[in-house]
């Protein structure tokens, strides 16, 4: 989905036209371009920055666009893009293609993401720690009742690996650290693993925050039962909220990252990228590490 904002909010489709045609970043009115291309996840934060950062004021037209987590860098590496939508942190391949380049890349948090696990409302398990959800997620651990629930078997719902998305890639390497368990019953989309779960009263699936915020708004989520979180044995289950998931103290969060090209930013780029940087609600903590 493509939204574009400008200091006069949304643009029509003759405009766009006409703004796929500019050159050197500005439009022939002179009004500076910032194409933001990348993170399906990040797509709602980022139009949500740019309509604040709009104003009659300022002389730049932003353009988001979501889709495939690694679409965000194979479109600035092109060209297509001023900023990179990425849910994940650069890796040395696309550093090191940067430097092929000869593009001096700058990163900045500018949100989180939180990782959220639920269950069949059936099930009399209300929380977990983090080791334990990995452990029923790999398949090292196969019955509810090692983590006190019944004597029943665990099915796991997961994300097909053929996805592009930078929330699988998140799970992949950052939680699991490897694959879901070999009798994972998969899914296209994060979407369609609440149904599934509410249908199977041994079912547990990981879902993104956005997820369950839209199945709230829909009131779909009595469906599901959400299982709050644990550090480890010593700490509190924390419950993921927009909140929890902003502080840091919900346990399975990742960072959502901006990326450009700091030696060939355009000002209107430099400004917007700033200004996003500057709405992180972790300033001082730049990555997530469960």
């Amino acid at each position: 989905m493509i939204r574009t904002w400008t200091g006069l909010g949304f643009v029509s489709l003759s405009f766009l036209l006409a703004l796929s045609m500019c050159e050197n970043g500005f439009t022939e009115s002179g009004r500076g371009v910032v194409r933001v291309r990348g993170s399906e996840s990040m797509a709602h934060i980022m139009t949500m920055y740019a309509g604040e950062f709009s104003s009659p004021d300022r002389s730049c037209t932003i353009v988001v666009s979501g889709g495939a987590n690694e679409s965000g860098m194979e479109t600035l590496f092109s060209g297509e893009a001023e900023v990179a939508m990425i849910s994940n942190r650069l890796s040395k391949k696309e550093i090191e293609a940067a430097k092929s380049k000869g593009l001096d890349l700058q990163e900045a948090a500018i949100g989180w993401g939180g990782i959220v696990v639920i269950v069949n409302p059936a099930n009399p398990v209300v929380s977990l720690t983090v080791d334990q959800a990995r452990k029923l997620f790999v398949g090292e651990l196969t019955s509810w009742t090692q983590v006190g629930g019944q004597e029943k078997p665990v099915q796991v719902i997961a994300i097909n690996e053929s996805v592009r998305s930078g929330s699988h890639k998140y799970l992949a390497e950052d939680f699991l650290h490897g694959n879901f368990a070999p009798g994972a019953k998969l899914v296209s989309f994060f979407r369609s693993i609440p149904a599934a779960v509410g249908e199977d009263e041994n079912a547990i699936g990981l879902i993104r925050m956005r997820n369950l915020e839209r199945l709230i708004e829909q009131g779909m989520d009595k469906k599901i039962k959400v299982v709050a979180l644990k550090k480890d044995d010593r700490s509190p289950a924390i419950a993921p909220t927009r909140e929890s998931i902003d502080e840091g103290t919900y346990p399975i969060t990742r960072p959502y990252l901006l990326c450009v090209p700091a030696n060939r930013a355009n000002t209107c780029t430099m400004e917007f990228f700033k200004f996003c940087a500057a709405r992180n609600p972790r300033p001082r903590d730049l990555e997530s590490k469960n």
